[in-house]
């Protein structure tokens, strides 16, 4: 199912749509507000919902990572970068919010920043049960989103517009999250995610979506602040198998194959894969439209190699590791990402293709050269 929902999701972000419903539903039922403590950190509850009031970062929030994690351990169509925890609910297991950097896993795709939902029932499962998109497809006219680092502090036009705004408003502090894009106007708009608080004894936070108006003489305003409603979610498409379903009845984007040589055909590339990899065998071959993959072992033990169309990365590996190289193997530049003694990626570009392999449970970095080496003879 998860697998099944992930091509949904690549399909979705193409088009600009949005096909999941909330499995697990929605308490509209409204509740006293309360403060409670969980770890290091207190969070707010309001209707259900409890919105973060502590450090929103996934590291921070290590329940949230781990249901993240498992949730989106075996999607395949899109890749999903959490930008921040905002806000959980406790049901018959828990359900969190995540704001995230979601991209298809195609060629030359770019970012949407969705808020995302995550439900973990009481035997640890995990899976996605609904999303809202905040910033989607870039269309003439409307928000670009921000495909760099999120931190407002590292977008310089942004945050000088921010900070300068921010000079007039009294009453309400507000905390930047994210810094998420930019529309072309007469001027420019940004869209922050921050997190307000009106100033006064026991007031509580709340997140919201801020646009800042900068016009071309660089004077700014607080064009829009826009609350976020926890639980409110993309309506599915009409294919869709109704209230509380999942199921969808669009196309599937991948087709798999029993050969590498017919999976390049289909994907319109020159591909070519060996029999094994790291002892192991192949045990599943796929491609869609510029982009063909190859997987081997098992699904405890993954490997997955592919290659692309275009020059952006194509591994679908979001996390950030503490510890990136770049070496020369067999006359290519790669780069490596890992964290301690294990790498868990490699990427490199051929100036017309791209190309990646990840494994799963991570290997030295002699044998991610000796794999990567493999992988570099067997397509030049």
């Amino acid at each position: 199912m998860k697998k099944f929902m992930s091509m949904v999701i690549a399909l979705t972000l193409s088009a600009s749509m949005t096909v999941y419903a909330d499995a697990a539903g929605n308490n509209a039922a409204a509740a006293e507000t309360e403060i409670i403590t969980v770890g290091s950190f207190d969070i707010h509850r309001d209707g259900g919902w409890e919105a973060v009031s502590g450090d929103t970062s996934i590291e921070g929030n290590p329940a949230a990572k781990a249901a993240f994690d498992k949730a989106v351990e075996c999607l395949e169509g899109a890749s999903y970068e959490p930008v921040a925890v905002i806000g959980r609910q406790v049901v018959a297991g828990m359900k969190y919010c995540l704001l995230c950097k979601v991209t298809a896993v195609v060629p030359d795709a770019k970012p949407q920043y969705q808020l995302v939902y995550i439900y973990e029932d009481l035997n640890g499962g995990a899976s996605i049960t609904g999303i809202k998109t905040i910033i989607g497809e870039a269309l003439p006219g409307g928000f670009e989103a921000n495909t760099g680092d999120t931190d407002l502090s590292k977008n310089k036009k942004a945050a000088a517009a921010f900070g300068k705004t921010m000079k007039n408003i009294d009453g309400v502090d507000y905390e930047p999250i994210a810094y998420l894009g930019s529309q072309v106007v007469a001027g420019t708009n940004y869209m922050i995610l921050c997190r307000s608080l009106v100033i006064s004894p026991n007031s509580e936070p709340k997140f919201v979506l801020v646009t800042i108006y900068e016009d071309l003489s660089e004077n700014t305003e607080m064009n829009g602040v826009e609350t976020i409603g926890f639980g409110e979610k993309d309506e599915p498409s009409s294919g869709s198998g109704g209230s509380g379903s999942t199921g969808t009845d669009m196309p599937n984007p991948w087709s798999d194959f029993n050969s590498v040589k017919k999976a390049a055909k289909a994907a319109g590339l020159t591909f070519s894969a060996p029999a094994r990899l790291g002892g192991k065998k192949i045990c599943f071959v796929r491609a869609k439209e510029g982009l063909a993959e190859v997987g081997y072992g098992s699904k405890s033990e993954k490997i997955t190699f592919r290659k692309g169309a275009g020059t952006s990365d194509i591994s679908g590996d979001w996390n950030k590791y503490p510890k990136t190289a770049d070496v020369k193997i067999n006359g290519r530049t790669v780069t490596m990402r890992g964290q301690k003694s294990k790498v868990y990626s490699i990427i490199w570009c051929d100036g017309t293709d791209s190309y990646s392999f990840c494994v799963k449970e991570g290997v030295s970095a002699k044998t991610a050269k000796k794999l990567a080496a493999a992988l570099i003879a067997e397509n030049n």
